[in-house]
C-alpha cells in the first residue's frame, strides 16, 4: 500500500508548487496543490488499509485434508474484527483434531494495566464449561456402578428436602439434573457471587421452593459416592491423567502470573468468588483444555 502510494504520487512541479498524480483517470494528470495531495495521499492509504483489514481471507479452491493454513488465517482475522467492533480486552483460542493440537494463540491483553499480552497458556475463569467436568465425574462413577443416573437425587444426598406444589410430584433423577430436565430452579442466588460466598454443601439445608442449581447438587453427590472432595477427585480423574497442569475448580480464584484479569466494558473488574463451582468455578487454558478435548 506503501508503494502503490509512493507510487502514485510523482512529478513534483516546485515552481507551480504542484503535483500530478498518476492514475486511472483516462489517462489525464490531476493536477492539485501540494498540500492537498499530501491530505489525498493519507486519505488513500488509510482508505486502502481499512479496505484489506475488512476483506476476508480468500478461500483456497482445494484444501487438502489437515491443512489449516486458512481455517486459521481466517481465524486471525475474524478474530480481530469482532475486537474491534466488540471492544474486547483479549481472548485465547485453540484448535484440535482428534490427538492433535494444531494451533493455539492468545489476541489481546491478559493484562492491560501490566502489559501482559494473553496467549494459549493465559488462564480464564470458564464458567459454565465446569458442568462438562461435573457430568464426566458422575458418568465415571456410574460406569463404576458407585451411583446409577436413574436414581433420584435424594438417593445420594438424603438431607435434600424440597417443597412442591405438585401432589404427585415423583423424585427427579440424577440423569433428569444431567439433560436439565428436573424442573429445579435455574440456581441459588442469594451469594452466589461474593466476596463471602455460601459452600455449595451447604444447599440441602438452605434450598427454597424457588432456588437451587441442579449441576452443584451433583458436586455433593460426587462427595457422597465418591468419598472424595469434588476438587480432589476432578483432579483425580481429570486433570491429573490428562496433565492439565494449570487448570483447576473452585470457589475462589488462585492468584498467578498466567491469571487473565476480569474487565467489563473495558474496565478492570474484581473477580469474586461463586459459590456453585461444579457449575462455574473451572480456571483452565486453552492449551489445558484442549487436553480434555484429546480425552
Amino acid at each position: 500500500l506503501v508503494a502503490f502510494i509512493l507510487v502514485s504520487v510523482m512529478r513534483v512541479e516546485c515552481a507551480k508548487c504542484s503535483v500530478s498524480v498518476l492514475g486511472d483517470f483516462h489517462g489525464r494528470y490531476i493536477r492539485m496543490p501540494l498540500a492537498k495531495i499530501s491530505l489525498f495521499a493519507l486519505f488513500l492509504f488509510f482508505f486502502l488499509l481499512l479496505t484489506a483489514c475488512s476483506t476476508a481471507p480468500k478461500k483456497p479452491l482445494h484444501i487438502e485434508p489437515g491443512d489449516y493454513s486458512h481455517v486459521i488465517e481466517y481465524a486471525k482475522w475474524l478474530i480481530k474484527k469482532e475486537i474491534r467492533k466488540r471492544d474486547l480486552v483479549g481472548l485465547s483460542i485453540a484448535i484440535v483434531d482428534d490427538q492433535e493440537l494444531v494451533w493455539s494463540s492468545g489476541f489481546g491483553f491478559a493484562s492491560v494495566e501490566d502489559g501482559i499480552k494473553a496467549t494459549g497458556d493465559t488462564l480464564y475463569r470458564a464458567g459454565s464449561l465446569s458442568k462438562l467436568l461435573t457430568a464426566t465425574a458422575i458418568m465415571r462413577l456410574h460406569e463404576e456402578g458407585r451411583l446409577d443416573i436413574d436414581n433420584s437425587v435424594q438417593t445420594y444426598i438424603p438431607s435434600l428436602k424440597l417443597r412442591s406444589r405438585f401432589t404427585d410430584d415423583n423424585p427427579f433423577t440424577l440423569r433428569q439434573v444431567l439433560s436439565h430436565h428436573s424442573g429445579l430452579p435455574s440456581e441459588y442466588l442469594k451469594g452466589m457471587w461474593s466476596d463471602n460466598a455460601i459452600d455449595f454443601r451447604d444447599l440441602p439445608a438452605l434450598i427454597g421452593g424457588y432456588s437451587n442449581l441442579g449441576v452443584s447438587l451433583l458436586g455433593i453427590t460426587i462427595e457422597n459416592t465418591s468419598d472424595s472432595r469434588y476438587e480432589d477427585y476432578i483432579d483425580e480423574i481429570i486433570f491429573d491423567p490428562l496433565e492439565m497442569e494449570s487448570s483447576y475448580i473452585g470457589k475462589s480464584v488462585v492468584p498467578s502470573v498466567l491469571m487473565s484479569e476480569g474487565y467489563r466494558k473495558g474496565k478492570r473488574a474484581a473477580i469474586v468468588d461463586l459459590s456453585l463451582y461444579p457449575a462455574g468455578g473451572l480456571v483452565s487454558s486453552v492449551n489445558d483444555l484442549s487436553q480434555f478435548l484429546k480425552m
